[in-house]
């Protein structure tokens, strides 16, 4: 015996198949709309978070560009490069080069560059450079007379390319010897076996007669 749904129940199933088939694709038509906006927010959240980035990097050369504090290695480094730049040679294709790459570099600190360029006509002159070297140097002379009367070898209360460029070549050698010396000293001392021994008395006994004697001198110098 076979069972049969009247006319009327067929018609209420078919309703409610077709209600609960509209439904599914409304929820699913409103979760696509949901998550549409989310993706283009997400789309668009790397574009806004893109100068986030590029300003951590912009600042981490900042970091990397400012000046260390006053010293008159610094100082001297300073006028030794500005005394090559003042004693270069006129209508030398490299040493155009170099005085144009030196303001390039100049114009990275506005505050430096006005400083020197006196006209404010946006361009450094061997005259403004000049000035500004007698001035540096009158400070170092000042602030670290010690240092100026190491540079000043000829004593003439003024320091010279040649003075400059003697005294920066002895700071570099002075480093160097110190450098190379730690460095026999490390190796002395792991080769014997008692690295954390002589590390106590690394600076009391090692260094001198590795770089003693080498040091002493450029140190002096």
């Amino acid at each position: 015996m076979t069972l049969s749904f009247p006319s009327f129940a067929r018609v209420a199933c078919a309703n409610a198949a077709c209600a609960l088939i509209l439904a599914l694709l409304a929820n699913t038509v409103a979760a696509e709309d949901a998550t549409a906006p989310a993706t283009s927010g997400d789309a668009t959240a790397p574009a806004a978070a893109a100068p986030a980035p590029t300003g951590e990097a912009t600042d981490n050369k900042g970091k990397k560009r400012k000046q260390a504090p006053e010293t008159a290695i610094g100082d001297i480094g300073k006028l030794a490069l500005w005394a090559n730049l003042l004693d270069a040679k006129e209508g030398d294709p490299k040493a155009e080069a170099k005085w144009n790459k030196f303001e390039d570099n100049l114009k990275k600190k506005p505050d430096d560059f006005n400083a020197i360029d006196a006209d404010k006509d946006g361009k450094i002159s061997k005259e403004e450079l000049q000035a500004a070297f007698d001035k540096l140097s009158g400070e170092v002379k000042d602030k670290f007379p010690d240092d100026f009367a190491k540079v000043d070898t000829d004593k003439n209360g003024a320091l010279s390319k040649a003075e400059l460029n003697a005294y920066i070549a002895a700071m570099r050698k002075a480093a160097k010897e110190k450098k190379d010396a730690e460095k026999a000293a490390k190796e002395a001392a792991s080769a014997t076996g008692a690295a954390p021994a002589p590390a106590g008395g690394d600076s009391a006994s090692a260094p001198a007669p590795a770089g003693g004697d080498s040091a002493t001198p450029a140190a002096t110098k």
